[in-house]
């Protein structure tokens, strides 16, 4: 009876490990961690908030640190997963002086990224254990800083990208993520356009450019 029951186990264990070529895996769970680099953001050379009218800033500056997140997805073709990620970084904000070699911190801040997306691997299920992919997604950032009384501040942002996994076997893979993260801060109105048919303003939008490389590990089932 004890022999049945471990040779029972040693099959379960074989199965999950080494899944047979028939066997779909429809989802997918990927924890990752990297490091994101900073952004600037052009304040055009009014004072910063919280300091002398008498001095003056041209840009804030985000500071690079490490990031951490969870994604997950569905499988909808061997090549295709549909899915949604979650990505966390502490940083700090610095007011960058219009004269001057020195920077003043403004505050710690958390940013969080939410990401809806598709991934396409140009090679599919039950190919080749090395798989290259590009990624696209849609979403927000939230930004807060570590200021008591200032809320959580969301804004529209999205992430282009591309990686590479290694399945060592059918369903665990560890790779690496590298991606371009833009978000949109705000728009001001910074002239008029005027044809035969009226006149109307124009806007210059203002982003927070990141970037993310991140190392990952992939489960599917």
């Amino acid at each position: 009876m004890a022999i049945c029951i471990r040779q029972t186990l040693f099959a379960t264990i074989f199965l999950f490990f080494a899944v047979p070529s028939f066997a779909q895996h429809h989802f997918e769970i990927t924890p990752h961690y990297g490091y994101r680099w900073g952004g600037t953001l052009d304040i055009n050379n009014s004072s910063a908030p919280n300091f002398p009218a008498t001095v003056l800033y041209n840009k804030l500056s985000l500071q690079g640190s490490s990031s951490y997140g969870l994604g997950g997805g569905y499988y909808i073709t061997p090549n295709l997963l549909v899915d949604f990620d979650w990505m966390h970084q502490g940083t700090s904000i610095d007011a960058r002086r219009v004269s001057g070699v020195s920077d003043v911190s403004v505050a710690d801040f958390n940013m969080n990224t939410y990401q809806f997306g598709v991934k396409y691997y140009f090679s599919g299920e039950g190919s080749p254990k090395l798989q290259p992919y590009v990624h696209l997604g849609l979403g927000w950032t939230g930004s807060r800083p570590d200021i008591g009384g200032v809320d959580t501040n969301n804004r529209f942002s999205g992430t282009i990208g591309g990686g590479v996994k290694y399945y060592f076997v059918p369903n665990i893979a560890i790779g690496a993520h590298l991606q371009y993260m833009p978000a949109f801060l705000y728009s001001n109105t910074d002239g008029y356009w005027c044809g035969w048919y009226g006149c109307w303003t124009t806007q210059d939008n203002h982003y927070l450019h990141q970037a993310d490389f991140s190392l990952l590990f992939s489960f599917r089932f």
